[in-house]
């Protein structure tokens, strides 16, 4: 029987997982309060896993599907680390890791069915805005495919390129990447400056 990283069954359906650290940005809880309240609205999603990465004040959230798990004691966003983490404590065959800012569409569970020889991704280059290029990190894909290859690589330690090199692996093991289409996700726009404090270090 395969378990989850305490033990919980691995059973059929979806979980979304997507890790989180606030600092000195309030807008960064509020953008994840907007973003789950389009998730725990779909109801093809069975489960959503939040790791809370050490932030200034823990996260709380009272709902069935979610599940919040703080981590304490880190003093800097490591993006990699903290999605394979969250990624373990999920119990679902299916995983979709996005992030804080990420909006899914009611149907979006509906239109993507990953299998094990693809997955699905954001892409970049389907961006009609700047804003757009940012849904590159939204995945979705089997939970065992995804640690087939170990998920992210966690010798990546600062933002960016985490999400490209995790789709490289994936298509270097056969495993074929199909896009997410922007009209089935929105990213939260914020600015620039606040997406680099938050992101790099807190």
């Amino acid at each position: 029987m395969e378990s989850n990283i305490i033990g919980l069954e691995i059973k059929d359906g979806i979980s979304l997982f997507c890790p989180y650290m606030n600092g000195n940005f309030v807008n960064r809880e509020k953008n994840l309060k907007t973003a789950i309240e389009s998730w725990i609205s779909i109801d093809a999603l069975d489960e959503i896993v939040i790791l809370d990465w050490s932030s200034n004040e823990p996260l709380v959230f009272q709902h069935e599907k979610i599940k919040t798990i703080r981590v304490e004691g880190e003093k800097r966003w490591t993006q990699t680390k903290a999605c394979n983490l969250a990624a373990q404590f999920t119990t679902k065959t299916n995983i979709c890791k996005a992030d804080v800012d990420h909006i899914l569409k009611q149907d979006f569970f509906e239109k993507y069915k990953p299998d094990e020889k693809s997955f699905f991704a954001g892409n970049y280059r389907l961006a009609r805005s700047w804003n757009e290029k940012f849904l590159n990190g939204l995945v979705y894909l089997k939970r065992d495919i995804f640690f087939s290859v170990n998920g992210y690589n966690e010798n990546i330690i600062k933002y960016g390129y985490d999400d490209t090199d995790l789709y490289k692996r994936l298509e270097a093991n056969c495993i074929e990447r199909l896009d997410i289409s922007p009209d089935d996700a929105e990213h939260i726009e914020h600015s620039d400056y606040e997406r680099g404090i938050s992101e790099n270090i807190q």
